[in-house]
């Protein structure tokens, strides 16, 4: 009808960023989601040489943001989820399904570091910062003590680790975060949320409304709407959950473990990718 105003919006993470109130230079956002983005506002352009996070304009007028992704963050845990739940509906006939807070609960009864195994998360290819679709993911470390609950914890820290990835670059480039917000389905996990607070050894804040992306698109409308900048709109409306602290002894632990983390990609990449060609040589005779 005449009269109905017509907002521009912004892409889905620019849009999830003002959902969790990313609205200032030094702000950092966490998405995780089926994919997992980093997500730091700029006062300027920041440019990543590599090309391992993208810089573009924030939708906060005047200002900027630089962005990465790791492709299976929560996809990651809805692998491991979907493959419990076939084996219980195999062995047993009547079962409700392995939920995700009782992946949590599992992962919960192993160590930090789940007893020295590690897991690269990268399912469908990675992103940030390998920009490789033949990266193939993978569990380093097994032995016949793993249980469950280590395979479980291990899919939460390697996605933890993934992330960890992207934040670095960031604070390599000088641009430290001063604070750190988290949404996504993902989000939901008290265990991971912890998890990520002693790999990034920073404190993080979950936001309540998860779905930043569609609060974000609504934080521009109102914007627009009621002629109030998105920054102050975002301000009033991002509430946060809490505070997640870091765990000292587990931060330390995974500070150890994230060197030898960093150094598998490295040294596996063109193993991966042989397999990968090898598969799909296959798949194409078929």
């Amino acid at each position: 009808p005449d009269g109905t105003p017509l907002v521009a919006g912004a892409a889905d993470q620019a849009a999830a960023a003002l959902g969790m109130g990313v609205v200032k230079p030094g702000d950092l956002s966490v998405t995780l989601g089926t994919s997992g983005v980093v997500y730091l506002q700029t006062a300027e352009p920041v440019v990543e040489k590599d090309g391992a996070l993208h810089t573009f304009c924030h939708a906060v007028p005047g200002t900027y943001q630089m962005m990465g992704g790791v492709l299976s963050a929560a996809g990651s845990a809805a692998w491991l989820n979907k493959i419990i739940n076939q084996y219980l509906k195999f062995t047993r006939t009547e079962l409700s399904d392995f939920t995700y807070q009782q992946m949590m609960d599992l992962a919960e009864q192993a160590p930090a570091g789940a007893n020295g195994l590690l897991f690269l998360p990268y399912l469908t290819g990675e992103r940030s910062p390998h920009n490789d679709p033949r990266a193939r993911g993978s569990w380093f470390g097994l032995t016949s003590q793993h249980n469950a609950a280590d395979l479980t914890r291990s899919v939460l820290e390697g996605v933890a680790f993934a992330l960890n990835d992207l934040l670095r670059i960031c604070i390599d480039l000088g641009v430290e975060p001063k604070s750190i917000r988290i949404g996504g389905g993902g989000s939901r996990g008290l265990t991971w949320l912890k998890i990520i607070a002693s790999v990034f050894n920073m404190n993080i804040a979950p936001v309540k409304a998860t779905d930043a992306s569609a609060m974000g698109a609504a934080v521009l409308a109102a914007s627009a709407a009621y002629n109030i900048s998105p920054d102050n709109v975002a301000e009033s409306w991002i509430e946060e959950e809490g505070i997640i602290t870091s765990d000292n002894n587990d931060s330390k632990l995974y500070s150890a473990l994230y060197k030898h983390f960093r150094s598998l990609y490295p040294v596996t990449a063109a193993e991966m990718h042989k397999l990968a060609d090898f598969i799909s040589s296959i798949e194409d005779e078929i």
